[in-house]
């Protein structure tokens, strides 16, 4: 039989390569070995249970169009072959007919995945961020929703890590919105690289980017994660021919702690972030309501901005005093960034910085140890730096 049908095709100008498979063993070994465009079932063999290996070819698992060759066939078997997923019915007595059923099967098979094709592209354009391909706000609700129901029925909780970048808009301002949006990516990257598969990284929009970690074994998994994004995004994004440095505002819900719905661990978390953005930025704050449900806990203490902390990396030893150390910092900051510098904090409002060593091994500066400050008024402010 597989000789007739293939010499079938061949007259009517159809080449192809071919594999004989006459035992459902053959059939699963000959699939596996694939990709194949069509397959011609021969009704007659005795070894093939011809409806479980339809089953087994059924368009919904690998689209392979099929078409039954056989001696007769009665309008019950037709019914149900065709509920099965074959395209076409050959007799062996009109075999020039199978060219054209191969390629109008082929043209049929192609369709229908093109057509799927578009629905699985318009399905992600409906639930993805087309800049970032991270899931979007529709579809970061949904996982929401469902983390929030898995962890109610399984008496867990999960962490909701809001994330907002600091000064995005100067990017945009100075470099320009290309320059955006790249760094918008690699931010995205960074970010997606920071948790497992079971969790969720989204954009919400603009600057906006939400984390989802569940099933959590660590009371304090929002706090790691939230600690390895912020070390991620330090380190330097290469783009538009500049190096630029960018730091972000974490706010962090937990569940059931802080919110039993949606909407409240959104408001929770949104909440904790502009409490980084009021203390300096750049810096994560858990939820901490108080009595009257208001999020009044003190806010982080700012710190030197990251490109200033750069500048600090390469001086081996600084003896600053009073206003120039924010002189020098700023100093440093325009030499290795695009971007104009935020106002730099007080002095005396500082937070204790360990810097680390660099790559090439030399050893970290402690500011903690060194620093020595006079807060009377109009007294000197001086801060000495040692390796």
């Amino acid at each position: 039989m597989a000789s007739l049908l293939i010499s079938a095709l061949h007259q009517g100008g159809v080449e192809c390569a071919w594999r004989r498979a006459g035992t459902p063993q053959e059939l699963e070994a000959a699939l596996a070995d694939g990709p194949w465009d069509v397959v011609l079932a021969d009704a007659a063999l005795p070894d093939i249970d011809l409806a479980r290996s339809l089953d087994t070819l059924a368009p919904d698992e690998r689209d392979i169009p099929v078409i039954i060759v056989s001696p007769s066939n009665t309008l019950r078997s037709v019914v149900d072959m065709v509920k099965r997923g074959v395209g076409d019915f050959v007799s062996m007595f009109e075999l020039e007919r199978l060219p054209a059923s191969v390629e109008s099967a082929l043209r049929e098979c192609d369709q229908r995945r093109q057509h799927r094709l578009h629905h699985e592209e318009m399905r992600r354009r409906a639930n993805h961020d087309l800049l970032t391909s991270l899931p979007n706000r529709h579809l970061f609700d949904d996982r929401l929703d469902r983390a929030l129901k898995r962890a109610r029925r399984s008496d867990t909780t999960f962490s909701l890590l809001f994330i907002d970048l600091d000064h995005f808009k100067t990017v945009n301002d100075t470099l320009g919105h290309g320059a955006g949006d790249e760094l918008l990516r690699g931010v995205a990257e960074r970010l997606r690289d920071c948790v497992r598969e079971s969790d969720t990284v989204a954009r919400l929009g603009g600057d906006e980017f939400t984390i989802l970690v569940e099933d959590a074994t660590e009371s304090n998994a929002g706090e790691t994660v939230a600690r390895k994004a912020l070390d991620a995004l330090s380190l330097p994004f290469h783009i538009a021919g500049a190096e630029l440095y960018v730091s972000a505002s974490v706010g962090i819900a937990d569940f059931p702690a802080d919110g039993d719905d949606a909407e409240t661990l959104l408001e929770c978390a949104d909440t904790a972030m502009y409490r980084v953005k009021s203390g300096g930025r750049n810096g994560y704050h858990l939820y901490t309501p108080n009595a009257d449900g208001k999020d009044q806990t003190p806010p982080p203490r700012p710190v030197i901005p990251l490109a200033a902390r750069r500048a600090l990396r390469q001086r081996p030893s600084w003896h600053i005093a009073g206003p120039a150390l924010a002189a020098a910092l700023l100093i440093g900051w325009f030499a290795h960034s695009a971007l104009a510098p935020e106002p730099t904090p007080p002095l005396a409002e500082l937070e204790p910085l360990r810097l680390p060593a660099d790559s090439e091994g030399s050893e970290s500066i402690d500011l903690d140890e060194d620093l020595d400050m006079e807060t009377a008024a109009g007294g000197p402010c001086a801060i000495c730096m040692k390796r």
